[in-house]
């Protein structure tokens, strides 16, 4: 089953939340995720799932994703690559609509993370789930108050839609739109892009009412020739502003050492 540009409405404007690896240890993933979503003021029903705590943060916990009392629309992953096929498999089953999959230990480690990554988007392909990741630091969405994102960022809401193939720089910008006021929409750091690519990120971009201007900030491209067709189309409606690394070859080894990119050619981009 496709994945529909309709789902990231459940990525972005979730209703209800459960983070999935939730923890009350600090520095691990899944504390910081769900201290940044309170702290970030989000309004919509979080649950914590984690079998060996009863209680995280002050809530009881949820002992796995089967057991989540509703169909959450966004689901946060933080457990070992070895256990997320089998919890989206779950999360399938629960109806959960979207995931954002932060995770390593895919595609960016070898042949043997390729295949996790490739049986967890297989069982999301499947219900027409969307993934974002794995091996990502999340996403925000400052209209919405979610701030599901690896670092204490939380820029103000605006009209600028961006994504980022590097999730340090992509939290660094974020800060700095913070501290000089400048409004975001939507922020995904795209991590390998297993299933949602940047192409279909900025298809939806295109559409989405919030955003008037979309910033990009690209290593490599699995589907160039899509992406240029969805690039020439969204740019007659819409700023597009994309920043192409992996220039040198420096820029190249930078980019497949943190998310296994194989940073495309300049002179593809520059056809």
């Amino acid at each position: 089953m496709a994945v529909g540009l309709d789902r990231f409405k459940n990525l972005f404007e979730p209703e209800s939340v459960a983070i999935v690896g939730a923890s009350n240890i600090p520095g691990k993933w899944g504390f910081i995720m769900p201290i940044n979503i309170i702290t970030g003021g989000y309004k919509g029903r979080v649950y914590y799932v984690n079998p060996r705590e009863k209680y995280i943060l002050g809530l009881r916990a949820i002992p796995s994703v089967e057991d989540l009392p509703e169909a959450v629309d966004l689901m946060i992953v933080t457990v070992p690559a070895s256990l997320v096929p089998k919890v989206v498999e779950q999360a399938v089953k629960r109806g959960v609509k979207s995931a954002v999959v932060v995770s390593s230990g895919f595609s960016e480690t070898g042949a043997e993370g390729k295949k996790l990554e490739e049986k967890m988007v297989s069982f999301a392909n499947e219900a027409g789930m969307l993934i974002a990741g794995p091996n990502t630091m999340g996403i925000c969405s400052p209209p919405k108050k979610l701030y599901a994102i690896g670092a204490l960022a939380m820029p103000p809401s605006g009209h600028i839609a961006f994504l980022s193939q590097s999730g340090n720089l992509g939290v660094q910008v974020l800060g700095w739109a913070e501290r000089g006021g400048l409004g975001i929409s939507r922020y995904i750091c795209s991590g390998n892009e297993a299933q949602l690519t940047c192409d279909l990120a900025l298809e939806f971009f295109g559409k989405d009412p919030m955003t008037k201007v979309i910033l990009l900030y690209l290593e490599g491209i699995d589907y160039g020739e899509r992406f240029f067709e969805v690039a020439s189309s969204v740019s007659r409606v819409k700023p597009v502003v994309a920043l192409k690394v992996g220039v040198t070859e420096a820029g190249i080894k930078a980019a497949m050492s943190h998310s296994g990119a194989v940073a495309t050619s300049y002179r593809v981009y520059q056809a």
